[in-house]
């Protein structure tokens, strides 16, 4: 065979070679992605079916056995780095989140700034690729519509439901995005005697599926030696109506989720009860 030809071939198998090799990285990357997310949900499942069968045996009066031990695989154990989903249906993601956001989380996942909030709990800051060999991630995040619902679920399978405000670019050193600030936010008195008044929280929480409104408030009994009213205990406050505030249909010493469980008469168990939406309302 003429060396030409040797040396022809022999360039088109390598330029055939090391234009596969982006191609090999996306697959290995996309199978990885795939598979912590499968071992998420895989033991979000488990996690599910072992908090019905201790349910189960309450309610029949048995005793659950301490020693066993949970049914999830080897393979399972992955998920032990992830700490949540996010899913923005609207750009077509969704992506396992890993804590941290160094180069070795970021390469099959989202990553959680660690020095911001959890998911639920304040401002949480999630970071990813703007385009990676390993996967598309977030290139598309900038077509990104203001309304577009974001979804996270959490290690405890409680699904975090957030709407795009706006959209701004910052710059790599911008830091102004992790703050946690603080809100002021007025309390009301929703009811006053001359024995006790109720105190609520300015915010509060509306379950749509039932209609309801929950504040957090605080009874304060009048004492008499210091003639002002003295916080004594905390309650949730049950609204039907959001501009009828000061109208509430209920109280109670307890927190959200065993008030409202109480308050529509055990027609769900204490799960359903944790598990229905919430959106919370802070005034601005």
């Amino acid at each position: 065979m003429d060396i030409r030809k040797i040396i022809a071939v022999s360039c088109i198998t390598v330029g055939i070679g090391l234009m596969s090799i982006p191609f090999l990285f996306r697959l290995k990357g996309e199978q990885e992605t795939e598979d912590l997310l499968k071992s998420f949900e895989s033991t979000m499942e488990v996690h599910a079916d072992e908090k019905i069968e201790e349910k189960e045996a309450k309610t029949c009066g048995k005793t659950t056995d301490s020693k066993k031990t949970s049914t999830l695989s080897k393979e399972n154990s992955m998920s032990d780095d992830v700490i949540g989903i996010i899913e923005i249906d609207s750009l077509d993601i969704k992506y396992p989140i890993v804590e941290g956001t160094g180069k070795a989380e970021l390469r099959y996942a989202i990553g959680h700034l660690s020095d911001t909030a959890n998911v639920g709990e304040g401002n949480c800051v999630l970071a990813g690729h703007n385009g990676s060999r390993y996967g598309e991630y977030f290139t598309y995040l900038n077509k990104i519509s203001v309304g577009d619902e974001i979804k996270v679920t959490d290690r405890s399978g409680k699904i975090h439901k957030y709407l795009a405000d706006k959209t701004m670019i910052v710059g790599p050193k911008e830091n102004s995005i992790k703050d946690q600030d603080s809100i002021e936010i007025e309390d009301d008195i929703v009811e006053t005697t001359e024995e006790f008044n109720i105190v609520a929280s300015g915010w509060y929480c509306y379950n749509p599926s039932i209609g309801i409104y929950l504040r957090a408030g605080t009874v304060c009994n009048w004492d008499e030696d210091a003639k002002i009213f003295m916080p004594d205990f905390d309650v949730t406050v049950i609204y039907e109506n959001e501009n009828d505030i000061e109208e509430y249909i209920y109280f109670e010493q307890d927190n959200f989720v065993t008030s409202l469980h109480n308050w529509i008469a055990s027609k769900n168990t204490i799960l359903d009860v944790t598990n229905l939406e919430c959106e919370v309302y802070i005034p601005t």
